[in-house]
């Protein structure tokens, strides 16, 4: 115990110890008393593994100097969750891909927790580079997995690792949105010329499917978009507007003069007209970037005496966004 006797009293821990040995386990129920203690156990053998705190209950930082072995087992015969989810953690650093720490997480990807199979997802790159079995295991996570995370992050993690397509459309039905706009922003990004097929999820006012439309409109759309861009910022809610904001912002960058200060009126009105501070903040953030991308394109079109009807509507444009900025500022 490492705390300031003077400050705070020196505590009994009642711990219970788990010892495993040729395939058993006992129970060691002990109290510690002193600040700092060594403890011994009669064993006939090397233990196989020995589980300090067993019942998870002590509230400490705990570091365990147990080898790959005795990780390895505690995954496989500690009943806890944090028994499983405490090996997993540990066996995922720095392991190799074809080795025993590798089958043990890939193993966890059927664990009945979805926070330990959600762990293995995000630990399994070296597994699934040199085990081509991993690629059906998360196919079958997409499809047939009960909890939503964990089927995001299977295709996620399959898109990564395989770009492997295979699932856009049974995810895009998926009745997850986080799993749905997963998969519409990897089909776009691979078929831009399909983001027309959008349209038909553009009445949705779900946040996570503003967010991913409006951020694959300002990537990859065009003037024709713009409608749906203002709609998505006046319909978000909460925290998603902050999200539209940078996202039409974005979008203005690579639209038109005309619509590009059409946007900076709506993006400075409905900042004006919202009581949130942080919608504020965001907005004259976005609002300087875009003045920063205008005043480079001024500087761009000055070399080129054939643009100057252009030039004179981006240094309006320059003047507009100055004006927005300060008077957000106020």
């Amino acid at each position: 115990q490492k705390q300031n006797l003077q400050e705070t009293p020196l505590y009994k821990l009642p711990l219970a110890i788990d010892i495993y040995e040729n395939g058993k386990v006992r129970r060691e129920q002990v109290t510690l008393t002193q600040q700092k203690e060594y403890l011994f156990f009669d064993c006939n053998s090397k233990p196989q593994l020995i589980n300090v705190d067993a019942e998870k209950q002590l509230l400490c930082a705990k570091k365990d100097n147990h080898t790959s072995d005795e990780w390895r087992y505690q995954y496989q015969h500690a009943p806890l969750f944090l028994d499983r989810y405490e090996a997993i953690d540990a066996l995922a650093k720095g392991y190799e891909g074809n080795s025993a720490e590798a089958k043990i997480i890939i193993s966890a990807l059927d664990d009945k927790n979805p926070s330990i199979r959600a762990l293995a997802l995000r630990n399994i790159g070296a597994a699934a580079k040199a085990d081509s079995t991993v690629k059906n295991k998360l196919q079958q996570m997409v499809t047939k997995d009960a909890k939503a995370h964990v089927r995001e992050s299977a295709l996620s993690t399959l898109y990564k690792y395989f770009d492997d397509s295979s699932l856009d459309n049974i995810a895009i039905n998926d009745s997850s949105y986080n799993v749905m706009t997963t998969a519409l922003e990897h089909y776009i990004t691979k078929n831009p010329k399909q983001l027309s097929s959008l349209k038909k999820y553009e009445s949705d006012n779900n946040n996570n499917l503003l967010y991913t439309l409006s951020g694959l409109y300002a990537q990859y759309g065009s003037d024709e978009n713009y409608d749906y861009m203002i709609n998505a910022l006046n319909v978000a809610s909460g925290f998603g507007k902050m999200g539209i904001i940078q996202n039409l912002g974005t979008f203005l960058e690579h639209s038109s003069p005309a619509v590009t200060e059409k946007g900076v009126d709506a993006l400075t009105d409905a900042a004006k007209n919202s009581s949130s501070k942080f919608m504020n903040m965001q907005t004259s953030n976005t609002l300087s970037k875009l003045k920063k991308f205008v005043t480079n394109k001024i500087k761009e079109l000055e070399t080129k005496p054939e643009y100057f009807d252009q030039l004179s509507r981006y240094k309006k444009i320059e003047e507009k966004l100055t004006s927005s900025i300060t008077s957000l500022k106020k």
